[in-house]
């Protein structure tokens, strides 16, 4: 069923389509545009003139929702997609597309697998026996794939990098999410999105994107001064990190308190040596969800101490929001950028005869 909405309500009004007002191919779609011609960000109103399946400006764009909430909200991602989503959106499980043989949440999973898992509606880890249905994506290696979440830019940004990581590098993200769909006056429908499978041919992963816990430790052994030293930007909610200043590291360095417990139980919470504190939130707009244009965010970083031109490495919790500060780096111009994959969740569980030391200032 198809359903017009004005604003972000529970209850819905069928109305025809409101054609949008006519635009050139890439006007209100944001960022840079990849080395294949489509750009990291896409506005709604982008997005409702050129996916509309009925005219010559309609681009084939295939949709995710690739929304995904902290256990303690109480959300359904699922549920909440079954209930409404965009017109044609196919639902990417984040929790469902990883890697099922490790103790850690929505880790990568391999090539094989996220290759099998947007092609057919099924994802099968021959390692762990584990089967879920997700939904048939039906994508192919030359589709260019949005993806939105339900928040605003969140959740989304994972599900990009993971394509990117996957050597998809035609992929963005509605920038603003669903509810700024929904404010553009976007249609929605509710139900399961059926899709003929298709063949998407396993690429290996671009390690260029991806760090791990042995990269972490070796960086914080080497110091800053060591050669192939990166920078560390944690994107956790301040008051898990909580930034002070110390006179002594009145440069560059940040101090987190660990003020804030950990959502995830038994995990100290704290930060790495010489991490930096950009709390996701703030490469977003607070009055839109859509995130900062391009001079705001090199402002952002350059205050923070951030050297675009030296490899940076993001990470959080779990590797969620670390993507939504990947994703505002490479639309400042960072250089070189990955995300930690296992993130704080992998760091904290680790002991310090393995490298992770934690530092707190209560």
């Amino acid at each position: 069923m198809l359903f017009r909405t004005t604003t972000p309500l529970l209850f819905f009004r069928t109305h025809k389509l409101v054609k949008p007002p006519r635009m050139s191919a890439f006007q209100s779609a944001y960022s840079t545009a990849s080395s294949h011609g489509v750009p990291s960000l896409i506005s709604a109103n982008f997005l409702l003139t050129h996916n509309t399946g009925r005219g010559p400006n309609d681009l084939g764009i295939a949709i995710l929702d690739g929304s995904w909430h902290m256990p303690q909200t109480g959300r359904d991602a699922k549920r909440e997609f079954l209930n409404r989503h965009i017109p044609g959106a196919r639902f990417f499980g984040i929790d469902e597309v990883k890697d099922h043989t490790v103790d850690l949440p929505h880790m990568l999973p391999t090539s094989e697998a996220f290759a099998r898992a947007v092609e057919l509606n099924e994802f099968n880890s021959a390692a762990s026996k584990y089967h879920v249905f997700i939904g048939d994506l039906g994508i192919t290696n030359t589709d260019h794939v949005v993806i939105y979440d339900t928040v605003n830019t969140f959740s989304a940004t994972r599900v990009y990098w993971t394509f990117k990581a996957f050597g998809h590098n035609k992929v963005s993200v509605l920038n603003g999410g669903f509810p700024r769909w929904l404010a553009e006056g976007g249609e929605v429908e509710s139900g399961e999105a059926r899709f003929k499978s298709k063949t998407f041919e396993p690429i290996p992963i671009n390690a260029a994107l991806v760090r791990d816990h042995k990269h972490i430790v070796d960086n914080i052994r080497k110091g800053k001064s060591g050669a192939g030293y990166f920078q560390v930007v944690d994107a956790r909610p301040a008051r898990r990190l909580r930034a002070v200043i110390v006179p002594s590291l009145i440069t560059t360095s940040h101090s987190f308190t660990g003020a804030d417990p950990e959502p995830r139980a038994g995990l100290s919470s704290g930060h790495m040596p010489d991490s930096i504190s950009i709390p996701f939130p703030e490469v977003l707009n607070p009055a839109t969800g859509e995130m900062l244009e391009t001079d705001e965010l090199r402002r952002l970083f350059d205050k923070k101490g951030l050297n675009l031109e030296q490899e940076i490495v993001t990470s959080c919790g779990s590797g969620i929001t670390a993507s939504v500060v990947y994703m505002a780096l490479e639309r400042a111009g960072a250089k070189k950028i990955s995300v930690y994959d296992g993130s704080w969740t992998e760091y904290a569980s680790k002991s310090a005869e393995e490298g992770s030391v934690i530092l707190k200032d209560v």
